[in-house]
């Protein structure tokens, strides 16, 4: 089971929770994993976690507390993934 949390207040807006669990094989491609929460939560998370441009991730995706930009990334049971959203500003 693969635990994700949502730390960016738009998402949790979106899910009405700050994490959940989905069950997953080993070797799940983050993308994948993206997708069923894209499904599961429709086309508003989507453009909140991607550009629509050039579909790049616009938040910052924590695979076990490192960040990841390669969304081909395998995800095993038991791994934790935090969204969380840029820190700006200055």
């Amino acid at each position: 089971m693969v635990c994700i949390n949502y730390n960016c207040y738009s998402l949790r807006r979106i899910t009405k929770t700050n994490s959940e669990n989905i069950i997953v094989k080993d070797n799940t491609g983050l993308r994948e994993i993206l997708n069923i929460l894209i499904d599961k939560y429709g086309k508003l998370f989507k453009l909140h976690l991607f550009d629509s441009d050039t579909e790049k991730l616009k938040l910052i995706v924590l695979v076990n507390g490192r960040s990841v930009s390669d969304l081909n990334l395998n995800i095993d049971d038991n791994d934790k993934i935090n969204i969380v959203s840029p820190i700006t500003g200055g």
